[in-house]
């Protein structure tokens, strides 16, 4: 229904993290084997993302985050 889809019309579907958006605007040839520093651990999506581009190790400062972003 029209309704079920009103999240389309938001901004949610077009957002990524800071962690996704780093790998994929990355300035070197690959980051296999690099390290990330992030401020929160990272949400699944970002995990997945940070785990199959070859990342070894990921500094975080916080375990939680309190936004909903």
């Amino acid at each position: 229904t029209e309704e079920e889809l009103a999240w389309l019309h938001t901004r949610e579907p077009y957002l990524c993290h800071a962690e996704i958006n780093a790998i994929l605007n990355k300035c070197s040839n690959d980051v296999v084997g690099g390290r990330m520093f992030v401020p929160n651990f990272p949400r699944n999506e970002c995990a997945k993302f940070i785990i199959q581009s070859g990342i070894r190790e990921v500094v975080y400062v916080r375990d939680g985050d309190d936004s909903d972003s």
